[in-house]
């Protein structure tokens, strides 16, 4: 709860690291991190349908471990309506733990 917090905090205007946002356009310029073929009802592949919330490059860098890098949000709503989205998550991206040591 606490990484998905501190993500969100970055869509804040005032953020000290803000998130970058990228609004799929069609299901040809897909890619970032969301596969066209995840993309399964036909209105998520119009513009504004997925959209990308990532870290900058150098942020997700120095990252601690656990913490979110990027979120792709896809719109599951049934008709073409856009005043009544259903938005869910369709992939999340976290710094992984390091390995453990080795035991001696």
């Amino acid at each position: 709860r606490e990484a998905a917090a501190a993500f969100a905090r970055g869509l804040a205007e005032e953020s000290a690291s803000p998130l970058a946002v990228t609004v799929y356009e069609d299901g040809d310029s897909l890619g970032q991190r969301l596969a066209a073929g995840r993309l399964l009802l036909p209105q998520l592949r119009y513009s504004g349908q997925a959209v990308e919330f990532a870290l900058a490059p150098a942020d997700a860098d120095a990252a601690e471990p656990g913490t979110l890098t990027a979120v792709v949000l896809v719109n599951v709503a049934q008709g073409f309506d856009l005043e009544r989205p259903r938005w869910k998550v369709a992939h999340a991206e976290a710094v992984p733990a390091p390995p453990p040591e080795p035991s001696e």
